[in-house]
């Protein structure tokens, strides 16, 4: 079920849009294709949108913590004619509600966590040793009912030399 109207839905018209979408499937096949880069090119073959955008948002430990932290508060998606109940947890399966307004309309379109990732470091690294990289990344699809099709991954990145993406 997808929820257009002249008003911001409230957090009950989000969790009708998320009870109605947990009973739905996906509605694409290539489910977790935004985990491998294979996977993609293939799909970008098929004549599937594939955007991807990389912006180094800081540097160290401090940098991706927050980076993380954004991502698991949803605010990629809190932008005023935009967002998501940053109470909904990631973790893979839960269902989540999307808020948006085009124009004059407010819509709310359900989507369900395909995967969430995370490569933590050792516990003790000696000083020598090369800095090990870490991920944060999470993927959501659209379900039965939602106005797209397709599957939409967030991650942040920190390589060897500290650089966080």
């Amino acid at each position: 079920m997808v929820l257009l109207a002249l008003w911001r839905p409230s957090l009950a018209d989000e969790r009708a849009v998320k009870q109605d979408g947990a009973r739905k499937p996906l509605n694409y096949l290539a489910v977790g294709a935004t985990r491998e880069p294979d996977a993609l090119q293939e799909l970008k073959r098929r004549g599937w949108n594939i955007d991807r955008t990389r912006v180094q948002v800081g540097k160290g430990d401090r940098a991706f913590r927050a980076a993380t932290d954004t991502l698991r508060r949803w605010g990629q998606f809190q932008l005023g004619w935009s967002n998501v109940d940053p109470a909904t947890p990631v973790a893979e399966g839960t269902m989540l509600a999307v808020t948006s307004k085009t124009l004059f309309l407010w819509n709310c379109n359900p989507l369900r966590i395909v995967y969430n990732a995370e490569t933590r470091p050792p516990k003790l690294r000696l000083p020598w040793q090369p800095r090990p990289p870490r991920s944060f990344r999470l993927a959501h699809g659209c379900v039965e009912g939602h106005m797209l099709a397709g599957e939409e991954s967030f991650g942040v990145e920190m390589d060897r030399e500290g650089a966080v993406w």
